[in-house]
């Protein structure tokens, strides 16, 4: 089941280690396992010197609490959860966007930071969020990745052995040479070359099973895919 919630449109990527870094109060984990609370002045400096955000902690709360009642804003917006560590949303230009939240810093705040927010695609004219959210726990990653990212009109149909990887509809090379690579010429005939995660420790015809087999979050959590970097 997916539950939407309304998220903060900012990332920070590894926040609990800025935190400790900094040394302002006693750090988020110390907070919780001793049972105290963070001071309203030291979230407002983590917020400012650490996270970089240019609201303290009353002016966010107001946001957040305006886009809880359903009125959106640049700062707060309703996203789509797909388990503990993943949310989507679409933008009003038709970008899927997936935020990742990597770790959770206890603050005393009623949101989380995700560690990074990543394009992962984009929906066509005939295409909903709500089709998105459904094809990215259903399909394949590969047919997720060609029919969103790619743009492609249909999931992998055709596949061919070619001497570095893997001919896909005649329209999608991927390349392994340590790193999985996808290489297509958009509608506007020019080359594009994406990274997609590293191989690891797997063959290509593993890497290639786990494509055709495993959804977008199971793949992107075995090998670390970009939209998790």
């Amino acid at each position: 089941m997916i539950h939407k919630k309304v998220v903060r449109d900012f990332h920070v990527w590894c926040a609990k280690s800025k935190i400790r870094i900094s040394g302002i109060g006693i750090g988020t984990g110390s907070a919780h396992r001793f049972g105290k609370k963070l001071s309203e002045r030291d979230v407002n400096r983590i917020l400012s010197e650490v996270f970089g955000e240019k609201f303290d902690s009353q002016a966010l709360r107001h946001y957040y609490s305006e886009a809880v009642r359903g009125r959106d804003n640049p700062y707060f917006l309703c996203a789509g959860f797909l388990d503990k560590d993943h949310a989507v949303r679409v933008d009003n230009d038709g970008n899927i966007l997936l935020y990742y939240y990597q770790d959770r810093p206890r603050l005393g705040l009623p949101w989380d930071y995700p560690g990074l927010i990543t394009c992962i695609g984009k929906i066509g004219e005939n295409e909903s969020p709500d089709e998105v959210l459904k094809d990215i726990k259903k399909l394949p990653v590969l047919d997720f990745l060609l029919k969103y990212y790619i743009g492609a009109e249909t999931g992998a149909h055709s596949i061919s052995t070619v001497s570095d990887g893997y001919m896909i509809n005649d329209v999608l090379k991927i390349t392994f040479q340590w790193r999985v690579v996808f290489e297509w010429i958009n509608s506007e005939d020019v080359h594009k070359e994406k990274y997609i995660s590293d191989q690891w420790w797997y063959t290509k015809e593993e890497v290639m099973h786990d494509l055709e087999t495993k959804n977008f979050l199971k793949y992107g959590k075995k090998y670390d895919a970009f939209w998790r970097l």
